[in-house]
């Protein structure tokens, strides 16, 4: 006899780390600001798909795919809000010590890059249920817009990404043959 939190806990096996890895991709960014004498504020290393890339290799088999899907996204909407800001001091990214190098102008262009890339591995690892993850990705950006950062050019910036990384997406399957639907 089936226990009656079967269904429930079927429902709840992707939305749920898909949300707390979401949540703690908005703020692992900014984790360099407790590793200051090592990291500089906007680190390479945590303004990066590198920490959730490096936990997918060490925990794929461990650890659920759309909580680290859920890591990407949140790591995106985070970076698309930080490609506003501007080139100078800490809107720079950075290496870690002992160099702490700026990357200068070349800055915004690897926001960007990681934020797009960010949103594909987000959309590549968790296979299944797009429609509710595009959704939740849009809601959380917009959220993350209006409430951290008072404004909303940083929702659409990520819309601006998504949609780029959607289109290239769509290009590339369609190129493949494969449905072109499943492109979200």
């Amino acid at each position: 006899m089936k226990s009656i939190m079967e269904p429930i806990k079927h429902i709840l096996t992707r939305p749920a780390p898909y949300a707390l890895g979401i949540w703690l991709g908005l703020w692992l960014p900014d984790i360099d600001l407790a590793l200051l004498p090592i990291l500089h504020h906007r680190s390479i290393i945590t303004h990066s798909v590198l920490i959730p890339w490096l936990l997918f290799l060490l925990f794929k088999n461990r650890a659920p795919l759309y909580g680290i899907a859920g890591l990407y996204a949140g790591i995106a909407i985070h970076l698309a809000a930080d490609c506003l800001s501007a080139t100078v001091g800490f809107g720079m990214i950075w290496t870690p010590w002992p160099f702490k190098v700026s990357l200068g102008p070349a800055s915004p262009v690897w926001i960007a890059v990681n934020s797009a890339l960010a949103i594909w591995l987000s959309l590549k690892l968790a296979s299944q249920k797009k429609l509710w993850l595009v959704t939740g990705m849009c809601l959380v950006a917009l959220g993350y817009s209006l409430l951290n950062e008072m404004a909303m050019l940083p929702f659409v910036t990520f819309g601006l990404i998504f949609s780029v990384v959607f289109f290239i997406r769509y290009k590339t399957m369609r190129k493949r043959g494969i449905d072109k639907t499943t492109a979200i």
